[in-house]
């Protein structure tokens, strides 16, 4: 009977990750028999190499998922050799092919693995809208994540991203605990945790920051310690030395091989990363800087959740909130806009680098949500409002990850007419992937005008062109859409 009014008691938070993680693992496999994205192959083969040497040999990415990838895998081939033993393959087989087709399928697992990480987020945002305000805005703050589109989007994916902001979450929560109180357990937890996020992604380490903004907050608020007295500066010392050793604990070859971890003329060393990003000069950083909060990754943070986190510096000039309030959302919002300044000034200034801003910017949206009102009929119109926009572009993600790719679709064709011809002529290099899985296909890359020139001599071998550009004069054979697809639009051209 307790435990069954313990569920009751999370009833909300449960079904908010149920949520999430249905519209992170609609469309899991998009892609299959193919991995289109260039970063998935990093994490799973790097992964796939510690059976043979834990040194990753690379620095490009630290190694903390990589390791999580690598026990979750070998759990797997674990469980498949019992099922080998029990001689329940072939049954498995016939039902679930894909559970013994190699390396799909540790592909499969890993964006599997992401996702749960992705959707298990919302418990930590939760703790922290609760521990900050209340479990009504902690409730409201879970199911901004969970609807929140990028995040959606690349939990769909063997990337680093997700996994980041899991761990970063985490440290966020145990830094709000500095906000109240002066406990060196709170710093210590913090620090660990944001030093399992940067040895997922470096820049996860720069949540370290959030530390150092609540505990100037809480001597403010308080007033009863100096903001540089020795117990202070103590703990920050504390704090940082738990955030390398939690860096380290993830990625120990940063350590054990240095010379190779600080080098920065390739992607082998990590302060290559630092480097590659680039900068812009002052101008162009304002103007990114703009542009990022207002209409440059409007999809990605969903409309609505954007436009309520820039206006959340109104919360300083409403008589209504408590001043402890105002300094809760400060605490929030100082970290998420010194960080959406530091990255939007990358010349490389791209959607997932933004990844880092999330936890932030969904508590305070959840704090700003208005879910106060007492009518109901406002209170159901802004709840639309709010969280429909956002819904809706997710679920256009999803659609798109659950229809097959139109590369999916050529292979599917080629497949089914191989008996056609052994010559394939072709134009784009986002279609040599699918080529490749043809063996005995002889490939000639060849561009629109050369081609049209050998056809009208009759000078090429018969067989057919594929090209990702409509060509005038030649008679089209099939033509393969992306409306409401990914992959590029395909055109084929018989050649006789």
């Amino acid at each position: 009977m307790l435990k069954r009014i313990d569920i009751l008691k999370y009833k909300w938070i449960i079904a908010i990750f149920i949520l999430a993680l249905l519209v992170r693992t609609l469309g899991i496999s998009h892609g299959f028999p193919f991995i289109f994205h260039p970063d998935e192959p990093a994490v799973v083969r790097s992964a796939m190499g510690f059976r043979f040497n834990l040194n990753p040999k690379h620095f490009d990415w630290p190694s903390l998922h990589f390791y999580l990838n690598y026990f979750v895998f070998s759990f797997f081939i674990s469980f498949r050799s019992l099922l080998q033993i029990l001689n329940l393959k072939k049954m498995i087989i016939s039902v679930y092919p894909l559970l013994w087709r190699d390396p799909l399928v540790f592909y499969l697992i890993s964006r599997f693995f992401n996702a749960f990480l992705g959707a298990f987020t919302v418990v930590p945002i939760y703790l922290i809208g609760k521990r900050l305000f209340n479990s009504k805005v902690g409730l409201l703050s879970a199911l901004v994540l969970a609807l929140f589109p990028f995040h959606s989007y690349s939990s769909h994916f063997a990337l680093v991203d997700v996994p980041m902001v899991f761990w970063l979450t985490w440290g966020i929560y145990f830094t709000s605990g500095i906000l109240k109180e002066n406990n060196l357990k709170n710093y210590i937890y913090a620090g660990l945790f944001f030093g399992f996020s940067a040895s997922t992604k470096y820049n996860g380490g720069l949540g370290v920051f959030t530390i150092v903004v609540a505990h100037c907050i809480r001597i403010f608020l308080y007033r009863n310690e100096k903001l540089l007295s020795a117990s202070g500066l103590s703990k920050f010392f504390i704090a940082g030395l738990f955030s390398i050793l939690g860096f380290v604990f993830g990625t120990p070859y940063s350590v054990l091989d240095f010379d190779k971890f600080i080098r920065s003329d390739s992607p082998i060393g990590a302060l290559w990363q630092f480097t590659n990003v680039g900068k812009v000069n002052f101008i162009s950083h304002i103007q990114q800087f703009v542009s990022s909060l207002t209409y440059g990754f409007a999809n990605d943070f969903g409309y609505s959740f954007l436009l309520l986190f820039i206006a959340s510096p109104i919360v300083f000039f409403s008589k209504a909130l408590k001043k402890e309030d105002k300094f809760k959302v400060a605490f929030l919002f100082i970290p998420a806009i010194v960080l959406f300044y530091y990255i939007s000034g990358f010349e490389k200034n791209r959607s997932h680098y933004y990844a880092i801003t999330y936890p932030y910017v969904v508590l305070i949206v959840g704090y700003f949500n208005l879910l106060r009102e007492n009518k109901k009929i406002v209170l159901y119109l802004i709840f639309s409002l709010v969280f429909i926009p956002p819904f809706f572009l997710i679920l256009k993600d999803d659609f798109l990850f659950i229809r097959k790719d139109t590369r999916v679709m050529l292979y599917n064709y080629i497949s089914s007419h191989q008996d056609r011809s052994n010559t394939v002529f072709y134009s784009s290099n986002s279609l040599s992937i699918v080529l490749d899985k043809f063996s005995h296909l002889q490939r000639k890359k060849v561009n629109g005008e050369l081609f049209r020139n050998r056809m009208s001599k009759k000078i090429l071998d018969k067989g057919i062109f594929l090209t990702t550009k409509p060509q005038e004069g030649l008679k089209l054979s099939s033509k393969i859409g992306n409306r409401l697809r990914r992959g590029p639009e395909i055109y084929l051209y018989e050649v006789n």
